[in-house]
């Protein structure tokens, strides 16, 4: 699966589905997380617990107006910066 940022007349039609429906103009995405459980790993398990205290995968996704996946970000454990995913 191919994810991007909207271009052209979907970015337009982005916006303006945006500003619609919830009066915000000039947003072209809406993001989110979520912790996906997994078992502890033999290597390096402590690299792996989430702020929450247990074992996961970070992940992120943005969504267009009609709530379409735009991009979808999963971080292989919970030590790496959150914001260097979308920056």
């Amino acid at each position: 699966m191919y994810s991007s940022f909207p271009t052209g007349r979907r970015l337009l039609d982005t916006k303006v589905g945006f500003a619609q429906k919830a009066g915000l103009p000039n947003v072209i995405g809406a993001v989110d997380g979520t912790f996906i459980p997994i078992m502890a790993p033999k290597t390096n398990p402590d690299i792996y617990v989430c702020r929450k205290g247990f074992h996961a995968i970070n992940v992120q996704a943005v969504v267009d107006h009609k709530a379409r996946y735009i991009v979808i970000f999963s971080v292989y454990h919970y030590k790496f910066s959150a914001a260097i995913i979308l920056f």
